[in-house]
């Protein structure tokens, strides 16, 4: 009897068993089954170098020509955030400094401290409520004289962990003035010192007949314009060194073979407390579809993601300026400290790989000079802040536009 039952049970238990197991196969298939009749995006090797960026527009605010302490404002061709001090009124809002030149106004080259209040605290209707001049620097050479009209053209600027500003000018070769980077005390605006430059990047010597069959050098007015510093590398006392890039704005004369989109060089640097060393140099390309002569790359901005930067572009033409952003990563670019010119192609050196994150077509923004960008403060919901300035002239006016925008990884 205890047989009997004891069978009776073994053949329900492997009956159920097979039942569970039969579920399980069904489900099993019905998932494969499912799987594989989707189409699942494939992901290239090379955008899994990027970060997942995004880049939303969230509003601009219009900065007339005006005056402060009786100096023309005028137009302001660089930006840059100051993350470790607010208003020097005590109102709300984030400091900011604009650096300008404007030989028409007849002014010395100088940069003005800025205050920008965002205008809520509602993530969904951030903006920029404000921007208002508190104070202005004027440049001067290491004696403490000022700069005269026409002796630097300034278009970049950065602020360096020592208290100073490092300011990119693109120079005048018609004049003799070569492009530079200098660096200036916050506080007065004196030179400190200046960036160890190879010579590629000035003109050549006119009495010399094979430079003269290969001129070198920036193009008249577009020399060093792109400027920014890794803000990972910041030290509370300024002593560590740290790293600073700066790109011209057009391709060297020598490296421009009259038909490629432009192709540009960043120079990298290690800034320390007695020396700056040049570290490394990359080819940047700009954007095939955009590239014309009057192209350029207009400011770059360090992520603080090791080899990661925001790059935005400006295209010119007969059609309204228009202006690009890209993510830039630079782990694999070729140093082409030794590359004498970048005319002929060459598959061994790699530029800057480049990711398109917003055209500023599409959100309606044309027209304008892009001049000047930079990272900003952090914003209600946590994400960071992204500040472009640039500049129109409205009749006899000079009206600077500023851009927010809201940067995140995905």
């Amino acid at each position: 009897m205890l047989d009997r039952f004891y069978l009776m049970w073994s053949d329900r238990y492997a009956l159920a068993v097979l039942r569970d197991r039969l579920r399980q196969l069904t489900a099993a298939g019905l998932l494969l089954i499912f799987l594989t009749s989707c189409s699942i995006p494939r992901v290239s090797a090379e955008d899994r170098l990027f970060l997942n960026l995004s880049l939303d527009f969230l509003g601009q605010y219009e900065l007339p020509q005006s005056s402060f302490e009786k100096v023309p404002l005028g137009s302001i061709s660089g930006i840059a955030y100051d993350r470790s001090s607010r208003s020097l009124s005590g109102k709300p809002g984030f400091r900011f400094y604009g650096v300008s030149d404007d030989p028409g106004l007849d002014a010395p080259p100088r940069f003005y401290t800025l205050r920008l209040e965002l205008n809520s605290s509602d993530p969904e209707e951030i903006g920029i409520g404000e921007i208002e001049v508190e104070g202005v620097t004027f440049l001067k050479n290491k004696d403490g004289e000022f700069f005269s009209t026409g002796e630097v053209y300034p278009e970049g600027i950065v602020l360096s962990p020592r208290e100073t500003v490092f300011v990119a000018s693109v120079g005048k070769s018609d004049r003799r003035v070569p492009s530079s980077v200098g660096e200036f005390e916050l506080n007065t605006g004196k030179l400190f010192g200046s960036l160890p430059l190879p010579d590629r990047y000035f003109p050549a010597e006119i009495d010399s007949e094979a430079d003269k069959d290969e001129p070198r050098g920036v193009r008249d007015g577009r020399g060093f314009d792109a400027l920014t510093l890794d803000p990972t590398t910041f030290s509370p006392d300024g002593l560590d060194p740290f790293r600073l890039f700066v790109g011209v704005e057009s391709p060297l004369l020598q490296d421009d073979d009259g038909r490629s989109p432009g192709k540009l060089r960043v120079l990298h640097y290690a800034i320390a407390d007695r020396a700056s060393l040049l570290v490394s140099e990359n080819f940047y390309q700009l954007d095939g579809i955009e590239a014309r002569a009057d192209s350029s790359l207009v400011d770059l901005v360090a992520l603080g993601k090791g080899s990661y930067f925001l790059s935005l572009e400006r295209s010119g033409g007969e059609s309204p300026q228009g202006g690009r952003f890209f993510e830039i990563f630079s782990g694999d670019a070729t140093d082409t400290n030794r590359v004498v010119s970048l005319k002929q192609e060459s598959p061994g050196i790699k530029p800057l790989r480049k990711k398109l994150l917003l055209d500023l077509a599409e959100v309606g923004l044309t027209g304008g000079n892009l001049t000047g960008m930079t990272n900003g403060p952090h914003l209600p919901d946590g994400s960071q802040s992204v500040v472009v300035v640039s500049n129109e002239e409205i009749g006899d006016r000079v009206v600077n536009q500023f851009l927010l925008f809201r940067l995140v990884e995905n």
